[in-house]
């Protein structure tokens, strides 16, 4: 799975499944999605091909979804909805954030060669 929330560090735990990237990427710092590109540049692209993704769009901690998926060959729409999470709101946290647990609906193996492309287009 690729959690771009920034901020549910034990979701992926819960869910039994394993990040990609780093263990939890946080968007809290300025270039934090430019350091979760790089990181998930590591991965192999059969295993993003096929990860599902989870989003906070009014996280605090969130990443740029858009880009950080844009840098493994990926869209919004290259997805579906399977489920939705109100994260537990601390005092700390801000108020009211919803994640979107999204499927991959592409078949993997062009899913793999997007992937592949898109790093061929990097700097």
């Amino acid at each position: 799975m690729v959690d771009l929330t920034g901020g549910s560090r034990g979701l992926l735990y819960v869910l039994e499944t394993r990040a990609l990237g780093l263990p939890w990427l946080n968007g809290l710092f300025p270039g934090s999605s430019a350091v979760a590109m790089e990181t998930l540049g590591l991965e192999n692209c059969a295993d993003l091909a096929k990860a599902w993704v989870l989003i906070e769009p009014e996280g605090r901690y969130r990443l740029d979804h858009a880009s950080v998926m844009a840098s493994f060959g990926a869209g919004q729409a290259d997805y579906a909805i399977a489920a939705t999470f109100d994260r537990p709101v601390f005092s700390w946290d801000y108020p009211g954030a919803r994640q979107f647990l999204f499927k991959p609906v592409r078949a993997a193996t062009p899913a793999a060669q997007s992937c592949r492309e898109a790093r061929r287009q990097r700097p």
